[in-house]
């Protein structure tokens, strides 16, 4: 598996597709009762991959050049309103 300081989205992609092909669709047949190891495993890949969802989500963010943001003055709703009317 990629690393969660991965910052490149097509990694991300083969590693889904990677853990689809060798978890998800393996051993599972149609009509018959899924083992509770597989939901066990299954489980533990989610959270896994939830947290390097997280890490890899603080990652994109952090690089976000939030200055233009933080210097802009956003006017409020009401100060909105009352520039209209006049």
């Amino acid at each position: 598996m990629t690393e969660a300081n991965d910052e490149n989205p097509r990694d991300w992609a083969n590693e889904s597709f990677q853990i689809s092909k060798d978890f998800i669709y393996k051993n599972i047949k149609e009509d018959t009762p899924i083992p509770d190891s597989y939901i066990n495993q299954g489980r533990e890949i989610a959270e896994k991959q939830l947290l390097r969802a997280g890490a890899r989500l603080a990652a994109v963010l952090m690089d976000l050049d939030l200055s233009l943001w933080i210097s802009r003055k956003s006017p409020s709703v009401a100060e909105s309103q009352y520039d209209s009317v006049s």
